[in-house]
């Protein structure tokens, strides 16, 4: 770790030495629907062998982080799961919900009872909103914000 360390991590690492944790292991969890979390776990003052040890029980240790997660991330409403950053109106959220289910912008038209530009409108407008390259990049940035699920 030494090779990676610099002085702003300073701070950090003399928390960690004060509080005795010194030692740990963070497995990485892919959740479904894609989603990517981690799960880190602490031993203060460990005993010789603690890496050895932690090697052994990783899958217990991501098992434990699954269960973790899924417990915690039940009780967050929709507004806590979706992007605080990115602010889509409902219409172009569900302009883009349609687009990705791969209607082009004269069916999304057609589905909100609306005319083409006006379709194109919200479609080019939530592009923008989400920094988007494209419609498609547009699309995957928004499932990854998580802004394609059903408003409440």
């Amino acid at each position: 770790m030494q090779h990676v360390l610099r002085s702003r991590h300073d701070p950090v690492i003399s928390y960690l030495l004060d509080t005795r944790m010194t030692c740990g292991v963070t497995v990485p969890i892919r959740l479904a629907g894609g989603d990517l979390a981690t799960f880190t776990a602490i031993r203060a003052d460990p005993e010789p062998g603690f890496e050895a040890e932690a090697r052994q029980f990783i899958a217990e240790i991501g098992d434990l982080g699954h269960l973790l997660h899924d417990s915690v991330y039940a009780g967050f409403d929709a507004g806590i799961r979706t992007c605080q950053y990115v602010h889509l109106t409902s219409r172009e959220r569900q302009c883009l919900r349609l687009a990705a289910a791969g209607l082009t912008a004269k069916q999304v038209a057609r589905e909100i009872g609306r005319a083409v530009h006006t379709a194109t409108l919200h479609l080019n407008a939530a592009t923008r909103k989400l920094g988007a390259r494209n419609r498609f990049h547009a699309i995957a940035l928004a499932a990854h914000y998580r802004l394609l699920e059903p408003e409440h």
